[in-house]
């Protein structure tokens, strides 16, 4: 073809071999990462679906919150409950402090002083897990749409 016609000989080069290995080396670590963390949060989600809470109280006191249930024997160690309280779009969460349960033991009464009115969606979540790895499960062990009242 003659000069200024469709196609040129450009004096550009390709990429180099050390950039080329390293965004492949940086691709594999970014899939490999993608990979176990849903590996892992399919294996949460399996050991929290086997959690198995009776509930004995669940209601609102003039002092607050009243909470007594037994983690089943049959269930897993529980790092720790939280009570997550919701009204409209505004959520807050209250961690129970040594509220830690292994299979068959027992949460005696506990008050979180916190007053709900009425129409607050109330919810016990279970953490299980690890001090290192903790897991905070997505499923509420116990849920009320309206907290009674304590008789």
């Amino acid at each position: 073809m003659a000069k200024g016609g469709m196609f040129k000989i450009s004096n550009r080069r390709g990429m180099s071999p050390l950039i080329a290995t390293v965004l492949l080396m940086a691709f594999a670590v970014a899939l490999g990462a993608f990979i176990m963390n849903i590996t892992i949060d399919n294996k949460s989600e399996g050991v929290c679906d086997s959690i198995q809470v009776t509930v004995h109280q669940f209601c609102q006191g003039s002092d607050g919150v009243h909470l007594a249930l037994t983690n089943d024997k049959t269930s897993v160690l529980i790092k720790e409950f939280n009570v997550v309280y919701a009204q409209g779009s505004i959520e807050n969460t209250l961690k129970i402090r040594d509220s830690a349960l292994g299979p068959g033991d027992l949460l005696q009464e506990v008050v979180i002083p916190v007053t709900v009115t009425n129409g607050t969606m109330v919810n016990i979540m279970a953490v299980i897990g690890s001090a290192e790895a903790p897991i905070a499960c997505q499923k509420p062990v116990a849920s009320v749409p309206t907290l009674p009242a304590c008789s």
